[in-house]
């Protein structure tokens, strides 16, 4: 699957719980400089990321 589908796919998917209340949590946006500069209250969700295999 290519990247521009995956993001595109991303987006309707933000853009449907947005619709129907539902909030996401703020580090679902995070760009990867974003996470850099997170401090280790952050590591737990690094580590389960890192865990599933998810880049970030």
């Amino acid at each position: 699957m290519k990247r521009s589908k995956i993001s595109q796919c991303i987006k309707e998917m933000e853009k449907l719980a947005k619709e129907n209340g539902f909030a996401l949590s703020p580090f679902c946006s995070w760009t990867p400089k974003d996470w850099e500069d997170k401090s280790e209250e952050y590591d737990e969700i690094r580590k389960f990321l890192e865990d599933q295999k998810i880049d970030f």
